[in-house]
């Protein structure tokens, strides 16, 4: 069953009559634009006649219920980092809050992280390995003052990324099959001493030697043809006339 009206009170105490149960005990729903808070007091003394109202303080939601027909407070779970449970649910509209309710907050967390990444130049002579940092955020509830309908905001704080290690790095070049003998330690070091990390060459293999042979002739004098040119005759030999 479905029970509208104008003012909230209205339509707990009508809920109540039928249902015979508890304030709390029903769901309800409020349209924010039709919120009102004015004296809903009219014709009773203000000292008897109190709205209700809810705050955060550390984190926690107190609540109060009002006085005679005073209104009932409401929360807004507006703010999309923080999730917001009443009696073990989630809600997600303007809901009615008693005494009796269990509020609980439930502040989004973004994990940390760092990537490590390696990757060779095309030809495949460097390595290039790149740190990548990223911060995570830890939101949680800010406090607020005593009101009728609050509307649930948060803060954050930032989560340093972790450090990236020097095994980590040495794993990730291996990966791509750099071989130990060319990994440059002290550039890694180098590298994972930036706060936010960043990139750098840190292998480097020997480039080969030009394969073509060439041969280079220098003669410091020119000779006459036939110039010490040893002769034969008279060792034994006959040559033809």
């Amino acid at each position: 069953m479905i029970i509208h009206e104008v003012l909230l009170r209205g339509a707990i105490k009508k809920g109540t009559k039928n249902y015979r149960c508890n304030a709390g005990e029903l769901e309800t729903h409020v349209d924010p634009a039709r919120v009102k808070r004015n004296d809903a007091c009219q014709g009773k003394e203000r000292e008897d006649c109190k709205d209700g109202y809810i705050e955060i303080v550390s984190g926690k939601a107190v609540v109060a219920d009002p006085v005679e027909e005073g209104h009932y407070a409401a929360i807004d779970p507006a703010d999309t980092n923080v999730e917001v449970y009443l009696n073990g649910s989630k809600i997600n509209s303007v809901s009615i809050v008693t005494q009796r309710d269990i509020v609980e907050f439930r502040p989004a967390v973004k994990e940390a992280s760092t990537e490590v990444k390696a990757e060779l130049t095309e030809d495949k002579m460097k390595a290039v390995l790149t740190v990548t940092k990223m911060p995570g955020k830890q939101y949680y509830v800010e406090d607020a003052p005593k009101t009728g309908l609050l509307k649930v905001l948060s803060g954050c704080k930032e989560i340093p990324a972790p450090d990236a290690t020097m095994e980590r790095c040495i794993r990730e070049l291996e990966r791509i099959k750099v071989a130990p003998k060319f990994i440059d330690k002290d550039a890694i070091k180098k590298l994972l001493e930036q706060p936010d990390g960043g990139c750098a060459v840190v292998a480097e293999g020997i480039y080969p030697v030009d394969g073509r042979a060439r041969h280079r002739f220098i003669f410091r004098k020119n000779k006459k043809r036939g110039q010490n040119r040893s002769k034969y005759k008279g060792l034994g030999q006959v040559f033809g006339r």
